[in-house]
């Protein structure tokens, strides 16, 4: 892994609107994620807010075996 890419996996934290967008999912359906803890959070003040590393635990958590063979 780069720097650039290490940095981004730490400093970033990504909205409800990027999980969507990256996930192809609505927002609303992003929001309940993060509200259920499936994909843990980051709060700030009454944001919240998911750091791209747990982003990536959960897809990684949700591979179907199928998937994961391919």
């Amino acid at each position: 892994m780069d720097e650039k890419t290490k940095y981004i996996a730490i400093h970033v934290l990504l909205k409800a609107a990027d999980i969507a967008k990256f996930l192809n999912i609505s927002k609303s359906m992003a929001y309940r994620l993060m509200q259920t803890g499936e994909i843990p959070t980051v709060s700030i003040g009454n944001a919240k807010r998911v750091r791209p590393l747990d982003l990536h635990d959960f897809i990684n958590t949700n591979l179907t075996e199928t998937n994961a063979k391919k």
